[in-house]
């Protein structure tokens, strides 16, 4: 006789559709060969990130990637041990030379104390001034 494919629960055909040797009958995750292997509470065909555990799915950049599978979590194009802001879009990563990412050019996306670019004026020059402490803007009309 061939071994139960579900223990405690009456199989009596011992139906198995996905063939990965757990009964339909308590196979959490039936017709499907990669069931839950990372634990989340997630079947593995629906899962977008089948390897690491993540139950609520998180998708920052939305490419059905999973964020603990995902080499480009923000979607910017560099990848997130290369990327000096991983969590918000810029694929600039410092238009201020600063050394931290800007999302969009006008301030640090991820400084919370980057100050505010001063206001440009048609036909002003911005003149960038670094120093070892901090870094100042200064326009020419």
């Amino acid at each position: 006789m061939e071994d139960d494919n579900c223990p405690g629960v009456a199989n009596s055909s011992q139906a198995d559709s996905d063939g990965d040797g757990i009964g339909d009958a308590c196979d959490d995750c039936p017709g499907d060969v990669l069931n839950d292997r990372d634990g989340d509470g997630v079947c593995g065909l629906s899962d977008n990130c089948p390897s690491y555990e993540n139950p609520g799915q998180e998708d920052l950049d939305g490419d059905g990637v999973g964020d603990p599978c995902d080499p480009d979590r923000d979607g910017d194009g560099q990848d997130n041990q290369d990327d000096n802001c991983p969590l918000v879009a810029n694929s600039g990563q410092d238009t201020d030379r600063d050394g931290l990412g800007d999302a969009n050019g006008l301030g640090d996306a991820c400084d919370p104390c980057a100050a505010p670019l001063p206001k440009l004026h048609p036909g002003d020059v911005p003149i960038w001034t670094t120093t070892a402490s901090a870094e100042t803007s200064t326009t020419v009309p």
